[in-house]
């Protein structure tokens, strides 16, 4: 690479600042199917998010988490939320998780989804079924 470690994650800020939003998963393989997409995201790798993560993820307007409906994401999510008021999880029942989603024929109606709750002024969680 010909930026380092952290000009690679600045410009991640940066594009999640000017877009408004990111989305947060718990996986590569789901970060690599968001970004395949067009999407702006980041993987945590893990439930642990450190004070600069934080301090981040303030000034970008909406924060997607989308982990698996397990205790481990469900924690992730409280912990998040007591950090951060603009934190949207995304919950979808149809599949493991968001890489399966993104290559599912459901694709193009979660995008759409995706993109109305983006465009709402209501901080309220994404639910597809």
């Amino acid at each position: 690479h010909l930026l380092s470690r952290r000009q690679r994650q600045m410009c991640k800020e940066t594009e999640a600042r000017e877009k408004g939003y990111i989305i947060l998963t718990d996986g590569n393989f789901d970060t690599i199917s968001a970004l395949q997409e067009g999407l702006v995201a980041g993987a945590l790798l893990g439930s642990y998010f450190s004070e600069v993560i934080i301090a981040i993820l303030k000034f970008i307007d909406i924060v997607y988490l989308s982990v698996d409906n397990d205790e481990a994401g469900l924690n992730l999510l409280r912990q998040l939320r007591r950090y951060l008021p603009n934190v949207r999880a995304i919950r979808q029942n149809k599949f493991k998780d968001l890489d399966d989603l993104l290559k599912s024929p459901y694709k193009e109606d979660f995008l759409e989804a995706l993109d109305k709750n983006r465009k709402s002024k209501y901080n309220i969680d994404l639910i597809f079924r």
